[in-house]
């Protein structure tokens, strides 16, 4: 799922509104309620439902038969199936292409293909036939539970970061440095971080520091002197305490977890960095925890962990295809980063991300929703009790 080949195409941006209304056909980055296994083909005609349903009508017609429609553009619907969608509001905008489908438009404006017999009139089904009015997936309470803070990667490229000028603690080279932040809590934060060729000292870090490294090199080292080489796909931790050196060789861009915990760690916690190279993050290095409780599919989730210290885990997860819940109110937040696969993540709120391969995500504290994961999804990840 993404832009469409051929002319006059764009993708959503990240809000999922369109930025250019003459496009005919989209498919959707960003929509609610979604289901990731349903067909979710995002269709702009740039004439009128009426116009296509005339049609469809014409082409029956041609058979010698009379057009006799289930349902009428405009009325308001409830989607029965998928499970992911089941429950959401939404409005006829006319017959899909291909058999039994109508093409219906949630409150977002997102358009799914659906099968005539997992509609259902909203005024039987119980439901108010307000324009706007969604109601959220089985399974999922309505709640004022956090939303998903979600990036591409194209949010943290480099020409999207803010310049912070030189570093002043500078005792090689002259390194400048550029940052955005992706989500801002008063003991955790995420973003991204760049940094030109140069060396400077760290001493008595005040926060926890995880991140993963998507290009360039260099070496941080310990108090004592022992070095550790980092690079492209590689995870580091640099624990609250830790005092040391950065020395970067080719500029540095990493996507970073903070936590500003108020308790300290041990000596032997803090007086070192870790770093957890890309290899050591395959499915094949981690344990299986069996199988998922799914609604759809079967899917088997594996995990390894890199470290673990005061309120701070790290590690990577994969997860083979299904769909399910996620734990309800979290108790803890979670970053992380995607590194290969594709799934769709709704929130409580109704509002659904498409997540693939380089995209960044926070689950908030308290935050509850559904997986539904397409492709084997494979990610490094941040936990962080507050």
């Amino acid at each position: 799922w993404g832009p469409v080949e051929g002319p006059r195409t764009k993708q959503l941006n990240m809000e999922g509104t369109a930025e250019d209304t003459t496009t005919e056909t989209w498919r959707t980055n960003s929509f609610s309620t979604a289901a990731a296994f349903a067909a979710v083909v995002f269709q702009r005609p740039r004439r009128s439902c009426r116009h296509h349903l005339q049609m469809r009508a014409q082409a029956i017609q041609g058979k010698e038969q009379d057009l006799e429609l289930a349902f009428s553009e405009g009325q308001c619907v409830v989607i029965m199936e998928p499970p992911a969608l089941a429950g959401s509001q939404a409005h006829i905008v006319g017959p899909a292409v291909g058999n039994d489908c109508f093409a219906v438009r949630l409150a977002s404006g997102s358009v799914f293909n659906i099968l005539t017999t997992s509609l259902r009139d909203a005024s039987t089904a119980g439901q108010t036939p307000k324009l706007g009015i969604q109601v959220a997936s089985p399974g999922i309470p309505v709640s004022s539970s956090p939303s998903t803070y979600w990036a591409p990667a194209s949010y943290f490229n480099a020409d999207q970061l803010v310049s912070k000028g030189s570093r002043g603690d500078a005792d090689k080279g002259n390194p400048s440095c550029s940052s955005r932040v992706l989500f801002n809590r008063e003991t955790s934060s995420v973003g991204a971080w760049t940094c030109t060729p140069g060396g400077f000292p760290v001493l008595n870090r005040p926060t926890t520091e995880v991140f993963y490294v998507l290009e360039g090199e260099g070496i941080i080292t310990d108090a004592d002197g022992m070095r550790h080489i980092f690079h492209s796909g590689d995870l580091v931790v640099l624990p609250k305490g830790w005092s040391g050196r950065w020395d970067v060789f080719k500029t540095i861009r990493k996507i970073w977890a903070v936590n500003n915990h108020a308790e300290n760690l041990a000596a032997e916690e803090s007086r070192r960095a870790v770093v957890g190279p890309l290899d050591g993050f395959s499915m094949s290095e981690m344990e299986s925890l069996g199988q998922r409780s799914a609604d759809w599919g079967q899917p088997e989730h594996f995990t390894k962990q890199l470290w673990q210290a005061g309120p701070t885990k790290v590690g990577a997860w994969a997860c083979t295809a299904g769909g399910f819940l996620g734990t309800p109110n979290r108790p803890t937040t979670e970053f992380f980063l995607v590194l290969e696969g594709l799934c769709f993540l709704t929130g409580s709120d109704g509002i659904a991300r498409r997540v693939t391969a380089g995209d960044t995500v926070v689950l908030p504290k308290g935050w509850s929703g559904r997986w539904d994961i397409i492709e084997p999804i494979r990610k490094v990840w941040v936990v962080i009790s507050e």
